[in-house]
């Protein structure tokens, strides 16, 4: 708008009442390759030569044709990849009916013997979820250690391929989000603090790096999550696989006890995502109609004016 503005205010008023000058070129590079040129229609030829003899104009709206088509294509394949994340977290990730959470850190032996004397029960397994803060050189970023058990069948992080990651034995293992944070890499020593550990701060090595979609967590061993913070063997809360009749019973229980702050079914929490996802598809749905209509507004003018 700016370009053709400032060329018609260059122009006095005498010259403007004439018609322009026509403008004789010589023939383009590809109109002198044998067969090239006897392909194309009359239009398309004027299309072709209006196109190599107005190169500025040509730039400007096959940069204007990029920019708009790589919207539409990024925005419509945003609801595919909201689907893809959900079903990842909650179908490969997170396998476990029932998370319960405790007030504060609980007996690991003693919660696990009472979880497992309900009814309906299939597999139980104890999360260490740790507030720590970690440092690498000048960068630092507060996070939630995420302390699992050897072999975890119900948490089981995974690759970009959707293999099943093992979390090590020994050092820590950070998503990707908290590894670019810190720009920290696999061999790093990163310092640890943290307001549960007996001593601090520490030093742990970086053993891994996990893709992840939903937060930032950092994941240890629990054994040696527990063991950097010399406090001994407790749970935080515990994940559970169990018989779907029995879930609204276990929650009845143990809605009302003292040491339980949550119980979130894996179930429920999935479906308030899906009415997040839905709320923001439409929009994402608007924002390509848009897009639409900028590319049509774009090839339509530029057809004209051609």
């Amino acid at each position: 708008a700016f370009q053709g503005a400032k060329g018609v205010l260059k122009l006095q008023p005498a010259d403007a009442m004439h018609p322009p000058v026509p403008v004789f070129n010589k023939k383009s590079w590809f109109e002198k390759i044998p067969g090239f040129w006897a392909t194309f229609t009359v239009q398309g030829r004027m299309a072709l030569r209006n196109l190599v003899r107005n190169k500025g104009r040509s730039f400007f709206t096959f940069v204007g044709i990029l920019f708009t088509f790589s919207m539409m294509a990024s925005l419509l394949s945003m609801n595919r990849m909201m689907d893809i994340m959900l079903m990842d977290q909650f179908t490969k990730v997170q396998k476990y009916d029932m998370k319960i959470s405790f007030v504060k850190p609980l007996s690991l032996k003693e919660s696990m013997r009472e979880i497992y004397s309900f009814k309906g029960i299939k597999r139980v397994e104890p999360l260490v979820e740790a507030p720590v803060s970690l440092q690498y050189r000048h960068r630092k970023k507060d996070v939630v250690a995420l302390g699992l058990v050897p072999h975890s069948e119900l948490y089981t992080p995974v690759d970009m391929d959707g293999n099943i990651i093992d979390i090590a034995e020994d050092g820590i293992m950070l998503s990707q989000q908290v590894a670019d944070n810190l720009q920290a890499k696999i061999g790093d020593r990163i310092q640890v603090e943290s307001l549960w550990a007996k001593e601090s701060p520490l030093y742990v090595e970086v053993s891994g790096i996990i893709p992840q979609y939903f937060g930032a967590n950092v994941y240890m061993s629990q054994q040696s999550l527990l063991d950097l913070l010399g406090q001994g063997d407790f749970a935080t809360s515990l994940i559970v696989s169990m018989e779907d009749e029995f879930i609204p019973e276990l929650k009845e229980k143990y809605n009302i006890s003292k040491h339980i702050s949550t119980i979130e079914e894996r179930d429920q929490t999935r479906e308030k995502y899906e009415e997040l996802m839905e709320m923001g598809s439409y929009s994402i749905g608007i924002m390509a109609v848009l897009a639409v209509i900028t590319g049509f507004a774009i090839v339509y003018n530029t057809s004209i004016i051609s």
